[in-house]
This record gives C-alpha cells, structure tokens and sequence, in this order.
C-alpha cells in the first residue's frame, strides 16, 4: 500500500510539472518574448512539416495565429479555431487571402516578360495564377496599330480609352480571384500615382464583400542601355507586332511611346496608396521591398531575385540507353549499355557543334547512367554539378521490376496507375506530384543561371523541367515523350518559348 501511494505521489509530481512547464510556456508567448519558444526553437527557424518559416513576433494574436497551423506545439496549448485579430500578418493563410499583382514600369522594361514567368512559377507550385495584359485588351477592342500619338497624355480621348481598359483587365482579374484564382498579375505600365490610385480603389470596393484582397506593386526599373535595346528590339519583333512600319519606323515609336510615358513617371512609394510594393532596379541589381508579408508573397519576392532577361539556351537528354533499358526494366542504378557508352561520345560531338563547352554548365543527378554519360563533357565545362534531386522517380517497390511484371504481379497497382498517372503514388514510392515539389530547387537555379545550361537525367524528371519550362499543362506531362538519345533545345524569349528537338545519330 505505501508502496502504491509512492507510486501515486510521483504520477502527481509528474503531472504538475507538466502543466508548470506549459504554463511557463505560455508566459513566455504572451510576454512577447522574441527570442525562443519554451527553452528549445530558436526564432525563424523552419518549423513543422510543412516548411513554414515562423518569424519574430512580439504580438501575441501574431504568434497565436501561426501556431495551430504550424502544428508544433505542445498539447493543449492554443487548441481550437483561432479568431483573426486586428493587425493580424498571418490570417490569409487560415481565411484564403487573394493576391492581386500590378505590374509597374516604362515600356521595355520586362514587364511582360517577368509577369509570364511569375504566373508560370505560381501555376506550378500549385498556386492559381492568371495574367491580365492590357496590350492583349488593346488588341483585342480597338482596330488597327496603335501609334505612339494614342499614348500621349495631352489626348483625352485616348486616355480614357486607356482606363476602359485597365477596367476590363482589372475586372477579369478581381473575378478571376473571386471564383477560385489565388494571384492575378495586372501587366501595364501604370506609372501615375492616379493610375494605381484608382486600382486600388477600385480592387478593395469590389472585394470588400466577396473576399479578403492583398495588392502588392512590382515595379521594373532599368537605365542599362544595352538591356533596353535588346528588350526593345525583341518588341517590335514579335509577331503581333505592328506589320504597317519597318523596324526603324517601329523603334523609333516605341522609343516616342517611352518617352511620353517618361514624362509622367511617378515611382513606386511617392505615396500612401503604394503600401506593399517590389522594386526591382536593372535587372535585379538593387531591389527595394516594403511591407512584404506571407506565404505566397515571399516565394514570389524569392523568384523575382532570381529571374533575369539574358537569354541563353537550355539543352535537355536523358541518360543514354543503360542496362535496365535494354530489358525495359524501372529504377535501380545501373552502368550504361555499350550503345549508352556511345551515345556518351555522340553527345559531346553534339554539344561541341552547338556551343563553346568552356562555357557551359552542366547539372546531372546523382546516378551512374547519367553522370557516366557526362564523361566526355564534364571535364571541359565551366561547371559540373550532381544534384541529388535530379534522381529518377522512385518506384518504390516495383524498382527492377518490368511493366509486365509489375502487372502480373501488382495488378490493383498497375489500374491505379493508369487511371491518374499525376497523382499516382507508387507504393512506398513518389508520384509526379512529388517530383515537381522535389525539383523546385532545380527550377529556382534554372532562372539564376546565366551561362548556356546542359542537363543530363531521366525521363520522369525531365518530363516536369519541359513542362515547366514550355509552360505545359501538368494533366499533359505525364504522357510527354521524351525518348532516348534525344536532345531538346529550348529557348525562352520575352512572349514565350523556342523548342528545338535534335536526334543524335547513333550510326
């Protein structure tokens, strides 16, 4: 009996502790402290599965807010739905906050350009995006070219043609957001503090009773004149560009366009209505932020730090042909076959005719098929990397197995896997989905690269890098072809993407 009292004694003693500790935990919390939670997690470190960042906060509501998302803390501390509270930087992620992005900047800045990419990014993270280009409007309900004259300030009748149709852009966008978009991107110049005024304006009065809106301003600023020719010749290029002018006529109106816009340029900041904004000056040089808060608008911040405009061709094979291949066998890390070996020396021959190899880099995963076809390459580039993200799929259990095998063998698996050939998980393994989300890193370094780029891996990652980089629809990847002993070329440009497809002769 004593000896069960002891015993009961010592469960009590437990238990107070417990609460003591989480008591003290949560002293510390509402006390503001801003320097670890409890006596363990040290303040912006990543917490949780999801990879959330928790940053320093002294406001209680803040710091509870965030935390039955992050779902790291202690039992029973801050359970429950949470009430959003005034002055609250973190409750779009609980009530789905939307984010409109209005594009700042003269002509031939890259607007246009980076907002593609932008919307391509988000749309391949998962998080809805739309473009709404004013010159696409302009096209569309006006006739004819439209000289620099119908962009002079001093014509009144132009400029409200103008504001018809950043309503229509801005209309469609705010709907976008309100049917089930994330992020609208507005593409315009939108250089007068009336301009982005009456965005603003406009945005909070339509969503005030339909969604919460966040808008943020990237503005693009750039004085590098060769940027600014390069940009400027790829505009009058384009092919819905004017047909009536030559390129001399269409240069210098473009150059009357910028010009009548420079006259009434108003940056970014000059006041209170420009809150949130992302200034990026020369091409990434300098960038100014201010307020830039949230999920969503931190990995477009981390983004645009790493996208530039110079252009530069990407190649993409796969491995040549290894021994699994010849018996049609997924995974496992084997050499390659003898006609591998050779197409290793074919390539070599290939990429030598196409560019400088001194100036070029070259990325491979971490497996033998790939890096053995790098050989007669990787000693002669400017630079060789193995990522370990650039590994094929994994099969999970079905690795070394065949198709057919898998079919006799797996046969539940091996309908499943027809049926959504994205989504589908191989037991034990990854699916599609997961490789897009592995290969993020690798995306992030694609847009900083800014030498001629050779990637050599398999057919599944290769199949998310295309589809990416030729913004194709993620239903569609999964049936790319992307056959050995092939190299893809491809070239972004400021309206899109050159693809060139190079069979190299194994004979």
């Amino acid at each position: 009996a004593e000896e069960k009292e002891k015993e009961q004694e010592k469960e009590k003693e437990k238990e107070s502790n417990l609460f003591g500790r989480k008591w003290m935990s949560m002293q510390a919390i509402t006390a503001g402290n801003n320097k670890t939670f409890g006596a363990t997690k040290p303040w912006g470190s990543t917490i949780g599965v999801t990879g959330t960042h928790v940053y320093r906060q002294s406001s209680y509501h803040s710091i509870s807010q965030r935390l039955p998302l992050n779902q790291f803390l202690l039992d029973g501390v801050f359970d429950g739905d949470q009430e959003v509270m005034p002055g609250d930087t973190t409750h779009h992620l609980v009530n789905d906050r939307k984010l409109l992005v209005v594009m700042v900047g003269l002509p031939a800045r890259g607007k246009s350009y980076t907002s593609l990419k932008l919307c391509r990014y988000l749309n391949w993270v998962g998080c809805k995006a739309q473009e709404f280009n004013f010159k696409l409007y302009r096209e569309k309900h006006m006739k004819g070219f439209q000289t620099h004259h119908f962009f002079k300030d001093d014509n009144y009748e132009a400029v409200r043609q103008r504001d018809d149709l950043m309503k229509m852009a801005l209309q469609d966008g705010l709907k976008f957001l309100q049917h089930g978009g994330r992020v609208a991107i507005l593409d315009g110049t939108n250089v007068t503090m009336r301009r982005r005024r009456n965005i603003r304006e406009f945005s909070e009065s339509f969503a005030s009773d339909k969604f919460s809106l966040k808008l943020c301003f990237l503005e693009l600023k750039c004085d590098d004149e060769a940027v600014l020719k390069r940009n400027m010749t790829a505009i009058v290029e384009a092919p819905n560009y004017s047909t009536e002018l030559t390129k001399e006529q269409a240069l210098d109106d473009l150059q009357q366009r910028i010009n009548h816009y420079s006259d009434r340029y108003e940056e970014v900041g000059m006041c209170d209505y420009d809150k949130s904004y992302i200034k990026v000056i020369d091409v990434g040089r300098k960038i100014i932020t201010n307020r830039i808060s949230g999920f969503v608008l931190s990995r477009i911040l981390c983004f645009i730090m790493n996208l530039h405009s110079i252009p530069r061709p990407i190649y993409l094979c796969r491995h040549g042909e290894s021994e699994y291949n010849v018996n049609e066998r997924l995974g496992g890390d084997p050499h390659l076959s003898d006609k591998g070996r050779l197409y290793s020396q074919r390539l070599s021959k290939f990429v030598h005719k196409q560019l400088d190899v001194e100036d070029l880099n070259v990325w491979t995963s971490t497996m033998k098929r790939t890096i053995e076809t790098s050989l007669y390459i990787r000693d002669k580039c400017a630079q060789f990397v193995k990522w370990k993200v650039l590994d094929e799929i994994d099969v999970g259990i079905c690795d070394g197995m065949t198709y057919a095998e898998i079919e006799h063998t797996y046969k539940d698996e091996f309908e499943e896997r027809k049926k959504d050939k994205l989504r589908y998980r191989y037991p034990r393994g990854e699916s599609y989905e997961d490789v897009v989300k592995r290969v993020e890193p690798v995306i992030m370094e694609i847009e900083r690269s800014r030498r001629p780029l050779l990637i050599i891996c398999h057919r599944a990652v290769l199949r998310c890098l295309y589809a990416y980089l030729t913004n194709t629809d993620k239903a569609e990847m999964p049936l790319l072809d992307i056959p050995l002993h092939t190299v893809f070329k491809i070239s972004p440009n400021a309206y899109g993407t050159e693809v060139e497809k190079f069979p190299v002769d194994m004979s």
